[in-house]
């Protein structure tokens, strides 16, 4: 992508952290689904980072080694989720690579599912492929409520919860 489309995704993005100790343990950015529009050349282009209700995208997910698998990844895609939903979006879209099992398995859990949609990750490595992966919301207009969807879990399992000290919770920072 070029300079000015990162630029709009910046300008329009919600990054959330995941805190433990006093450091930041993980993050991950949404940002809504902009109009496309025709430019002056005639190509389709999204110019504005303002929701349409199309939906939201999952990017720069991230969590420190040494705290993956404690429940820091499920707050911070939760919370981008919910922004998506507070915003209207009746998905959340995102991409995980096809090498990466363990992050299509954890998008999975969460109620991510395949679009069908793949590309290539780089033009200069041909076999390295992505997947697009998708998870709906249902809206309930009466009340303007969203709902995602049930996540699939065992017979007697409960919903899993972080396992990171208070300190972890997240917290939104304004500060670089």
């Amino acid at each position: 992508y070029d300079e000015q489309r990162w630029r709009r995704w910046i300008d329009g993005a919600a990054v959330f952290g995941a805190w433990h100790r006093g450091r930041l343990a993980g993050l991950a950015a949404g940002f809504a689904d902009a109009p496309a529009q025709e430019d002056s050349a005639g190509d389709r282009t999204a110019v504005s980072m303002s929701s349409t209700g199309r939906g939201w995208h999952l990017v720069s997910m991230w969590v420190r080694p040494d705290l993956r698998g404690q429940g820091a990844a499920d707050e911070l895609v939760e919370a981008v989720c919910r922004l998506a939903g507070d915003d209207g979006a009746a998905r959340v879209l995102l991409w995980v690579t096809d090498v990466n099992g363990r992050a299509r398995a954890f998008y999975e859990r969460l109620g991510f599912a395949s679009t069908g949609r793949r590309q290539l990750v780089r033009p200069q490595e041909p076999e390295h492929f992505e997947e697009q992966l998708a998870r709906r919301h249902r809206v309930h207009a009466r009340r303007g409520v969203v709902t995602p969807p049930r996540l699939p879990s065992a017979a007697g399992s409960r919903p899993a919860r972080s396992r990171l000290p208070r300190s972890a919770a997240l917290r939104p920072r304004a500060e670089c």
